[in-house]
Formats: C-alpha cells, sequence, structure tokens
C-alpha cells in the first residue's frame, strides 16, 4: 500500500492533539497554548520520520519525546507534578496506540495510512475540548464572580474574584480578611513598591492544611465596599477568576467551614 507523508503527518498530528487534549482534561489544568502547538506539531513531525531515522535516532526519540511534551503542556508546580503528566501522556499514548493496532488487526488493513484516523482523532479533539468548555462554563455559571479592585501602594488592580462563603480565613493578628489571590497576581503584588511578606497563614480544608505567605493591601473594593485585608500569595492558577474572597467582604456573611487560619 501507498502510503502519503503528508497524510502519515496529519494523522500523528491528530493523534498528538488528542492525547495531550486528554491529558489536560483528565489533570484539570490550563494549556500553555503555544508550547503546546509546539509540542504537537514537534511530536508530529518526528513520527513522520521515524521510520527513516537511524536506530540511534530511534531510541532517543523513544527516550526523550515524551519527556520533553510533558515540560510544556501546563505550568508545572513541582517535579512531583511533571511525573504525573509524563505518566499520564505515556500511558494515553500506549492506550490510544494500542486502539489503532487492535483496530488495524481487526480489519486487517493499517488504518494509520488512512486519514480517516487523523479525522477521528480530530473529532475526538473537538468532543473533549467542546465537553471542557461547557463544563467551565456550567461552572461559572453557578459561581458567584465579582469584580475587585485591588490596591496597594501605587498599584492598582482590578480583577475577577470568587465569592466564597465557606472562606473564613483570616489574620488572628489583626483581624483582618485574607484574600487568597492567584499566582499570576501574587506575582503582580510582589513586583509593587514597599510590599513585603510580612508571615503566614495557615489554612486548612478539607484536603490537608498548607502554608501561605501573606502581604498587606492598602484596601479591596467589592460592590462599591472597601475594606483593608491582607493578601495569601498561593501558587495556583484559578479557573475564571484571580482571587477568592473572604466570606465578610461579601453579602455571603460570616460562618462556613471551607477555610480557617492562624498566623
Amino acid at each position: 500500500m501507498s502510503v502519503y507523508v503528508e497524510v502519515v503527518f496529519l494523522n500523528n498530528l491528530a493523534m498528538d492533539a488528542l492525547i495531550v487534549a486528554l491529558t489536560l482534561a483528565l489533570r484539570r489544568r490550563k494549556a500553555r497554548k503555544i508550547l503546546c502547538v509546539f509540542a504537537v506539531v514537534g511530536a508530529a513531525a518526528v513520527a513522520t520520520a521515524y521510520a527513516v531515522m537511524p536506530k540511534w535516532a530511534k531510541i532517543a526519540t523513544a527516550i526523550a519525546l515524551a519527556p520533553a511534551m510533558s515540560l510544556g503542556l501546563h505550568k508545572l508546580r513541582d517535579f512531583a507534578d511533571y511525573i504525573t503528566t509524563l505518566a499520564l501522556l505515556v500511558g494515553l499514548t500506549f492506550a490510544l496506540g494500542g486502539t489503532v493496532y487492535g483496530i488495524s488487526y481487526l480489519i486487517g488493513a493499517d488504518i494509520r495510512g488512512y486519514l480517516v484516523l487523523g479525522l477521528s482523532a480530530s473529532a475526538g479533539v473537538v468532543a473533549v475540548v467542546g465537553v471542557r468548555v461547557i463544563a467551565a462554563s456550567r461552572g461559572k455559571a453557578q459561581r458567584r464572580i465579582e469584580n475587585a479592585v485591588i490596591s496597594v501602594g501605587s498599584v492598582i488592580l482590578s480583577v475577577e474574584a470568587l465569592c466564597d462563603s465557606g472562606n473564613t480565613l483570616t489574620d488572628v493578628a489583626s483581624g483582618l480578611p485574607v484574600v487568597i489571590v492567584s499566582e499570576n497576581l501574587a506575582q503582580k503584588l510582589r513586583s509593587a513598591d514597599g510590599v513585603r511578606i510580612e508571615g503566614f497563614v495557615e489554612a486548612a480544608t478539607v484536603g490537608g492544611q498548607f502554608s501561605l505567605p501573606i502581604v498587606g493591601l492598602d484596601g479591596v473594593t467589592v460592590c462599591g465596599r472597601t475594606v483593608k485585608a491582607y493578601a495569601a500569595l498561593s501558587e495556583r492558577t484559578f479557573d475564571g477568576y484571580e482571587a477568592i474572597l473572604q466570606n465578610t467582604m461579601f453579602d455571603g456573611g460570616r460562618g462556613g467551614r471551607g477555610l480557617s487560619a492562624k498566623r
């Protein structure tokens, strides 16, 4: 059977895109879009050229490709986070590859040489991305997101904030509420003149306890009301918002058992 190189490339491109989409979906992580594109295109190009590579290059590719791809799919928190993504990527690669070989065996033809494989994988990518978009939209509709203006020194930041009625995080030394901010917002606050780490808060959730550094804010304005507060600097990326408000900062009232803190 004659196989066109462009068909092989497109099939690999679609399959790699499906593997990456599934990896990000199962890990529930936000994609680093540009790096993901480079990873998918690069992997497809390497896979297309694999058949004509010398033996040493095939071995090097088999060893290095998945670890290299895993580095850029999403922002990594630590080495364990990287290993988890790598293991899932490799597992999905074997699972989908085995499926392709199984179908080829059943029908008596190698479907890797037919464009139907790429079209099927592309449909899978659309399905995975579509489900994630719909799920995210429904989640946002069920959450209350308000605009919050955070001021510290000469820096004024307008961000989307989650109103969490279960967040009772409070600095025990001052009695001021504590806002949990995303990694991106934390970096902006750290760069403001005069901002320094003033301590740490120990927060308790159903997932366990964790310690976050805090910085003082001049004010947080929500729904026309301004209060002094602290910002707890997290290393996480939030989905659809940049901060989590303490429950006394909006009309959610006091109480709840979601978060508590001591300093």
